[in-house]
C-alpha cells in the first residue's frame, strides 16, 4: 500500500460528542501500531471544540471482539482536529487543525495549521513530529501525492471574509463577498517526512462566491486528483508538476448552483467517481479518463417508500481545460 492509498479510518467533524477524526493505524503493511494479543489495538482520536467537543488528540484502546474503547491518555489539546492522512509507509500522521488561532490581526502564514505526527509501532501513541502554518483558514483536508515528494492542503473558506450589500432590480439586497482566500497549497516533504514552506499556492477567481474545497481524491493510478468546491459547485483536477515544483491545473467540470458538491470516492478499478452534496439529496456518477476530464454519467435520489431508486440520465455535462 502506498503513500497514495492511506491506512486510515476518517469521521468527519461533529461525530458523536465534537469527535473530529478516528484513527486506527492497520492496513496491508501490517499494523502500523501494536495489537495485543487480546484482541485490543491503538485507537488515535480527535477532538472539535466547534461541536461542542474537547478540542485535542487522544490515544484509546479498542476491543475489536467487544467494540469498546478505554481511553489510556491525552496527546495533546492544543488544536481542532479535522481530518487525518495517514502515510502508512512512514508511519505519519498528518493532521489538519481547523480552528483560528489570530487575535485581532490575521498572523502570518494564516490560523489554522498542519501538524505531523509519528506513530509508535510499540504503543499506537502519537508523538508531534512538526508544523506548519496552513496559509489559510479551516483546511478540510492534506494528502501527500504518490511519489511521497509533497503533501497538498485544501482551504475551506477564510473567516470575516470582507463582503459588499448590491441592490437588486426587485428592491432587495444580497450580500456579495470581496476578498477570495488561498484554496490549495502545495508543501514539499523531506526525507523524513516534515513539511517545507510551501512551493506553490492556488486562489480561485471570487465571482458570486467564494471557494469552499472540502474533499479530494487521488486517482487510483496516481496520475491527477480530483477537489470538490462546495462554494463554487465545481470539481477541478489537477497534478502535480514536478519540474517546475507546483500544481497544474487539468480541467474542471461544473455542476448545478447550491448543491454544494462535498466527498469524492473513486472505483478501484474503473475510470468512475462518485460524488454526494451536502444541499442537495443525490449521488451522481462522473467519468473521469487518463487526462482528467470529466463528465457525468447519471444521478440517482433518495429511496422512495417502495422499491428501489430510479436512476436517471444526467444532463450532458462535460469537462473543460
Amino acid at each position: 500500500m502506498t503513500s497514495s492509498q492511506p491506512l486510515r479510518r476518517t469521521f468527519t467533524k461533529g461525530v458523536g460528542e465534537g469527535a473530529a477524526g478516528i484513527a486506527l493505524a492497520t492496513g496491508s503493511h501490517g499494523p502500523a501500531t501494536a495489537e495485543s494479543t487480546d484482541g485490543a489495538i491503538p485507537l488515535n482520536a480527535g477532538g472539535r471544540s466547534e461541536k461542542g467537543g474537547d478540542r485535542g488528540l487522544r490515544l484509546h484502546r479498542f476491543d475489536q471482539w467487544t467494540g469498546n474503547t478505554t481511553p489510556v491518555r491525552q496527546i495533546s489539546d492544543e488544536f481542532d482536529w479535522g481530518f487525518v492522512h495517514i502515510d502508512g509507509k512512514g508511519r505519519l500522521f498528518y493532521c489538519t487543525d481547523g480552528a483560528d488561532r489570530g487575535t485581532g490581526r490575521f498572523p502570518k502564514g494564516g490560523g489554522c495549521r498542519v501538524f505531523t505526527y509519528r506513530g509508535d509501532p510499540a504503543d499506537g501513541c502519537l508523538t508531534e513530529f512538526g508544523r506548519r502554518n496552513s496559509f489559510g483558514s479551516n483546511p478540510t483536508m492534506v494528502w501527500v501525492d504518490p511519489t511521497g515528494d509533497y503533501v497538498t492542503c485544501f482551504i475551506h473558506t477564510t473567516p470575516g471574509l470582507f463582503c459588499r450589500p448590491e441592490r437588486l432590480a426587485d428592491g432587495g439586497y444580497r450580500i456579495v463577498p470581496q476578498s477570495a482566500g488561498v484554496s490549495l497549497v502545495l508543501f514539499p516533504r523531506d526525507r523524513d517526512g516534515k513539511l517545507a514552506d510551501p512551493l506553490h499556492n492556488v486562489t480561485y477567481p471570487l465571482g458570486d462566491m467564494p471557494s469552499f474545497l472540502h474533499s479530494c481524491v487521488w486517482e487510483p493510478r496516481g496520475r491527477y486528483f480530483v477537489v470538490a468546491d462546495k462554494g463554487k459547485c465545481k470539481l477541478y483536477t489537477y497534478t502535480v508538476d514536478h519540474a517546475a515544483k507546483a500544481l497544474k491545473p487539468l480541467a474542471h467540470l461544473d455542476l448545478p448552483t447550491g448543491t454544494a458538491p462535498r466527498q469524492l470516492r473513486f472505483h478501484p478499478g474503473k475510470a468512475w467517481l462518485f460524488l454526494n452534496h451536502e444541499s442537495a439529496n443525490k449521488v451522481i456518477a462522473v467519468h473521469a479518463d487518463e487526462h482528467g476530464n470529466m463528465a457525468t454519467i447519471n444521478e440517482v435520489g433518495p429511496c422512495p417508500r417502495r422499491g428501489r431508486a430510479g436512476f436517471r440520465p444526467a444532463a450532458t455535462s462535460r469537462s473543460r481545460a
